[in-house]
């Protein structure tokens, strides 16, 4: 069973995420970056699922052109953790590209294919498609 940390504000786009993953994971949310950070460092996760858009503890929103260093701070707190971006803004290459610089290993746009999240997933965790 693999430990998910999924990094999501919205309640329907986690409950969707949720969905998405089923049962067969261990999923951890967090709902503003802070709070991301600090569960990081007690899970150890397998694999992170995060959108760019989220509050701080303070629920503080980062502009848009600055979300994206949430994947930095993330990928150097556990370097070795993968990292999916999960966003609204994955439509805009630049965004996508600034993700991959900083450490992330897939950029998904949010609400988009179910099976393309799964087998994305899947791929990030090292198993067999089903």
């Amino acid at each position: 069973m693999a430990i998910i940390l999924v990094i999501e504000d919205h309640e329907v786009a986690l409950s969707l995420c949720k969905v998405m993953l089923g049962e067969k994971h261990k999923i951890i949310e967090a709902r503003n970056s802070d709070l991301a950070l600090d569960l990081l460092k007690e899970c150890k996760p397998d694999l992170i699922i995060a959108d760019l858009m989220v509050p701080n503890s303070t629920g503080s929103f980062p502009k848009s052109s600055e979300a994206v260093k949430l994947i930095d701070t993330l990928h150097t707190s556990d370097s070795q953790v993968k990292i999916l971006v999960y966003s609204v803004l994955c439509y805009e290459p630049h965004i996508q590209k600034q993700a991959f610089d900083f450490g992330a290993s897939a950029c998904l746009l949010k609400m988009g294919n179910v099976e393309i999240f799964r087998q994305t997933v899947n791929s990030l965790l090292g198993l067999e498609q089903n």
